[in-house]
């Protein structure tokens, strides 16, 4: 098959968007691996030799306690989210066809389209209110905000492609819809609830602005609060090395869970797409 100049030219553009992408991801690297003189070298060094941990010594003892904290909201905010969004989802399905349904699925669409920021004086207010600012568990429901909508879209659209004949088996066989749903639906929709856990991970491991709003406060903070706490340095000179090599540290577990979870998230997003 002989290549044309329009092949060549989305090539080109595909290997220019690819390199843009990963720049910024090696630069975090060798930044990250390099000592302050060498950030500073003129002309730049874009390998550093020899490179150096001095980086990650300095800031793994201080950022392992924070990124247990992280841990902790992310964690949280994935089974708040499950536990929220798979019966929901279960129960748009079953609603499937009725003008509800519709409804339903414009409202949690919405919500998704609505800016983050929007909801920051709301949260901060009724968080207040029930004296649960400043805690974890207040940010573990932020975070949740948009993965509980994105999660309600991925099931129903997955559960969706469920065939119907093996639901009504299940119920003319005496199940109630608990059990269809526990040992049916949720076993069947596996690629969804990964899916839907994987990005409520990740809502909840790389927050900054509900963190820095709402603050796990009382000796407890977020990653990424810590890390961007360090750009503020002392003397106003800002430890780059530092604050890379901690940057390096909080993107390992997400790109773990994302690798982990590939094939299931690849498979829960494209379900509905061809039935």
């Amino acid at each position: 098959m002989k290549t044309t100049k329009s092949d060549w030219a989305g090539r080109v553009l595909l290997v220019l968007a690819i390199a843009a992408l990963l720049i910024p991801i090696y630069w975090l690297v060798k930044s990250a691996f390099s000592s302050n003189t060498q950030l500073y070298a003129n002309p730049p060094q874009f390998f550093p030799i020899p490179p150096t941990l001095d980086g990650f010594n300095a800031i793994f003892s201080t950022i392992v306690p924070d990124l247990g904290v992280s841990a902790v909201i992310a964690i949280g905010c994935v089974i708040l989210t499950l536990v929220i969004s798979l019966p929901s989802a279960y129960g748009l399905t079953l609603l499937s066809g009725s003008g509800s349904t519709g409804i339903s699925k414009l409202v949690v669409l919405g919500t998704l389209m609505f800016p983050s920021i929007m909801f920051v004086i709301p949260l901060y207010s009724f968080f207040y209110q029930i004296g649960i600012l400043n805690t974890v568990v207040a940010l573990i429901i932020a975070d949740s905000i948009y993965a509980v909508p994105l999660g309600v879209l991925v099931s129903y659209t997955y559960f969706s492609t469920i065939p119907g004949e093996t639901i009504e088996a299940a119920v003319v066989d005496g199940a109630s819809q608990r059990k269809v749903f526990l040992r049916i639906v949720c076993p069947l929709g596996m690629p969804a609830i990964a899916t839907t856990a994987i990005f409520a991970f990740l809502f909840g491991w790389g927050d900054y602005l509900f963190a820095v709003t709402f603050g796990a406060g009382r000796g407890l903070t977020p990653a990424s609060i810590a890390i961007a706490g360090l750009v503020q340095g002392q003397a106003g000179v800002t430890p780059w090395p530092e604050v890379m090599a901690g940057a390096v540290l909080l993107c390992i577990p997400a790109l773990v869970a994302v690798l982990f979870a590939q094939k299931y998230i690849t498979s829960g997003l494209a379900a509905g797409a061809i039935k």
